[in-house]
Order: C-alpha cells, then structure tokens, then sequence
C-alpha cells in the first residue's frame, strides 16, 4: 500500500481499512489519520497521519520534537484513563530517523499500550500509532515490528 505517493507499507494478515462506522468510534489527535487499520480478533489498531511542512516550520519540526509535542498533548487528552508514559526511544523507519514514545491507559477496565513514532521526509511530518491491548503485548509486538519493518519510502 503506498500512502501519500512517497510511503509504502505492507498492512499485515488480519488487519482491514476500517469503516466509517469503525472511525467514529475512535477520537484522533490533530486530526483524522489518512490510514486507519485494525485486526480486530487480535484487538490491534494502526494509524498512519501527515502533514506538510511549511519551509519555516520544516526547519525547525524534527522527529524527536514532534514525538514530545505529542506525547504532552496525548497525555493531557488521556489524563482520565490512567495514561502513562513509558519512554522516549528511536527507530528507523524504512531508512529515515524516527522517534517515538510508549504509552499504556485504560479503557472501560481494559489495559491498552500504545506507540507513537514520527518521522520527516522533506517537508512532510509522518506519525505512525500502534495500539494493543496489554494482555496481548507479546503476541502482537511481532506484528506491529512486521508492518515497521516493512515501511519504505518511494
């Protein structure tokens, strides 16, 4: 799948384009994302958003400011489910710098992790979200690393 006519990503077995009705039940930061995936039987969500740049704000907007930025503003939208962040880390994303936090919350009693990593190319600001359930971390790290790993810029 190529989003954007610059970035190509495998979406992996299991997961379908969600709906409007499966949209509308979701609330997106800074924005509606332009790729919206799930698994549901595995309970897993990916997002992928951009936005351009100006040339002003492409100089000083880097991943790792962007991945700050966000977190601050995740954190204050989820205050009321028990959001935590995890930590700051950075990974590359089809042979670009990305970076990236880690996050848990609850919702309705359910225990969620979630990963923001951003990455520029050019003028346009990235931002890739995996959700998963806690419970089933283990079994869906090697999916959601399957579909990063996959990212290539065309």
């Amino acid at each position: 799948m190529i989003l954007n006519n610059e970035l190509e990503l495998t979406v992996p077995e299991g997961f379908h384009e969600m709906d409007a009705a499966e949209r509308a039940k979701l609330t997106f930061a800074g924005g509606e994302p332009g790729l919206c995936i799930t698994d549901p039987d595995r309970h897993m969500i990916v997002t992928v958003g951009w936005r351009p740049l100006g040339t002003f704000a492409a100089m000083l907007v880097d991943a790792k400011s962007a991945a700050k930025t966000s977190e601050k503003q995740i954190g204050k939208l989820m205050k009321e489910y028990g959001y935590r962040t995890l930590g700051f880390s950075g990974r590359d994303l089809g042979g670009k710098p990305g970076e990236g936090f880690r996050f848990s919350y609850d919702v309705q009693d359910i225990g969620m992790l979630g990963e923001s990593i951003f990455v520029k190319n050019g003028k346009t600001l990235y931002g890739f979200n995996l959700y998963c359930r806690r419970a089933l971390e283990k079994e869906s790290a090697p999916v959601l690393k399957e579909l990063l790993n996959s990212v290539r810029w065309v």
